[in-house]
């Protein structure tokens, strides 16, 4: 009878190679999300709804190649971090006056504003706050039509923005549930 030992490093390193891949992945679907919130807030809408292909994107050749792009990748998302804060659920009587609580954490760095859309393609805009600094937020909100008794899934989109407030630093969405009472 025979035992296997497989040595460690081989073993760590496929560990290694699979964590960089699923890293890269992550980056590569954030950065993906970033651009197409860009797009849209820019131009309200992607350009006869196909995505182009990314012009800052490169062909890796080489193990080294990998890992300097995925460390300059985590290096740049350092940066890009973002505490999201909020209650996920808000209520209204009226369909109109929402209570909800949604701030800016103080743990961010960068100022931001929230959006509030009915659906994932972000084509209808429900809400939009302006500035807030990092330490504050809302705790209820109008919507701009007035939605009937019922509860509706609704995504909610955190937007950082540098110091120039035109620059978009990074985006998160979450969904959150709306409820009119009857």
């Amino acid at each position: 009878m025979e035992d296997r030992v497989e040595s460690k490093s081989g073993a760590s390193g496929k560990k290694k190679k699979w964590m960089i891949a699923l890293l890269i992945l992550l980056l590569l679907l954030i950065a993906a999300g970033i651009s197409i919130f860009s797009a849209r807030r820019k131009n309200g809408e992607i350009s006869g709804g196909q995505l182009g292909y990314e012009s800052g994107a490169v062909t890796v050749s080489d193990a080294d190649e990998l890992q300097r792009l995925v460390d300059g990748m985590i290096e740049q998302a350092k940066d890009g971090t973002m505490a999201l804060e909020y209650k996920n659920t808000a209520t209204s009587s009226d369909g109109k006056n929402f209570a909800c609580y949604i701030a800016n954490s103080v743990k961010n760095k960068y100022d931001m504003y929230l959006g509030v859309y009915s659906d994932v393609t972000l084509k209808e805009e429900l809400f939009l706050t302006k500035l807030l600094k990092p330490g504050t937020g809302i705790e209820k909100f109008e919507t701009v039509r007035k939605l009937e008794p019922g509860s509706y899934e609704a995504v909610l989109v955190f937007t950082q923005v540098k110091d120039d407030h035109e620059t978009i630093q990074s985006q998160a969405s979450v969904t959150c549930t709306l409820i009119v009472a009857e």
